[in-house]
């Protein structure tokens, strides 16, 4: 008996050493960059997202969402602004489905637009709150969206915009300061979605149903919050850089998350010239390899034909293949 203890003690130490060693030997790739100036008029993109055969994201600086075919060729763009239909008020967010139609949540007007790939109007809906990200799923019959409220990480919505389902944090992170439970959300399949916290190693996947089906825990810290006082008995909340290694942005190729890393903040006279971008099997959790790219490159998606990032460069913004 004591044998059969002691043999099971050191089968346990053996997996806990080869485990660390599997994860201290994480590949390391070089990237090959392709680069392609964007438009001129592009002054502050965001939420580039892709499906197969198309790219999206959009531009602040004009209020546009432009589109862009596989190869990273300019296809259309959308700037309809203001409250009635077929228009845009505040973009909170925007997701490809199966079909690579596109789904925009305009948190200013509280619905969700659905476009096809020439711009035609597949559906539109009112929201019960306003939403910021969202993942259409089961032939969009279900919609995974994050609530403009810190109080529930996930909204379940049906194809009406009814509200389904109110999906709480993890118990652990109820308590959380609310500034450090910032997220992304990206459609993985036609039956899950998932959910990457911005400010510390942390993914949840969720199903159609709005179950929590994997809740996968990195090593990292939970980040340091700072209180600010603004006078009197007012207080302010940030987030210290200098404390974690954070994700600057999320894109998804098949089951394959991509997480761009952010890195904490620097040294006086110090100059980071390279970032990277750490690829985790989104069903396991399983972390595949990181790929070093230029620090420019600020976010990132996929096609059939290739990896794609936009990132400021000396000239303005460009459209980066990424291959390696």
């Amino acid at each position: 008996m004591k044998m059969r203890s002691r043999y099971c003690f050191y089968m346990v130490l053996w997996c806990v050493g080869v485990f660390r060693q599997a994860e201290a030997q994480v590949p390391v790739r070089t990237v090959q960059v392709r680069s392609t100036p964007l438009e001129e008029q592009v002054g502050n993109p965001a939420a580039l997202v892709g499906c197969s055969r198309s790219m999206a994201f959009f531009d602040f600086s004009g209020a546009v969402i432009r589109r862009l075919d596989a190869a990273g060729k300019a296809t259309g763009r959308y700037a309809k602004a203001g409250g009635g239909p077929g228009e845009l008020r505040s973009f909170g967010g925007m997701q490809f489905d199966g079909s690579c139609r596109i789904w925009i949540a305009d948190a200013g007007n509280s619905k969700v637009m659905v476009f096809d790939d020439r711009w035609g109007s597949v559906a539109e809906f009112s929201v019960q709150s306003p939403v910021e990200r969202l993942a259409p799923l089961a032939k969009g019959t279900s919609v995974l969206a994050v609530p403009n409220s810190v109080l529930e990480m996930l909204h379940l919505l049906d194809a009406n915009g009814n509200l389904l389902k109110k999906i709480p944090f993890p118990e652990d992170l109820q308590t959380l300061n609310p500034i450090a439970r910032s997220r992304y959300l990206a459609r993985v399949n036609d039956s899950l979605a998932i959910v990457q916290f911005r400010w510390f190693d942390r993914r949840v996947l969720v199903n159609a149903g709005g179950m929590v089906v994997a809740d996968t825990k990195g090593a990292g810290p939970v980040p340091k919050v700072i209180e600010m006082s603004l006078g009197g008995s007012s207080r302010a909340y940030r987030i210290d850089p200098a404390s974690i290694e954070f994700a600057s942005n999320i894109g998804m190729r098949g089951d394959t998350l991509m997480v761009i890393r952010g890195q904490p903040a620097m040294k006086k006279g110090e100059l980071q010239t390279r970032s990277r971008i750490v690829r985790i099997l989104a069903t396991s959790g399983r972390v595949l390899d990181e790929l070093e790219i230029p620090v420019g490159i600020q976010m990132i998606t996929a096609t059939a034909r290739a990896v794609y990032g936009i990132g400021e460069t000396e000239d303005g913004y460009a459209l980066h293949e990424l291959r390696w």
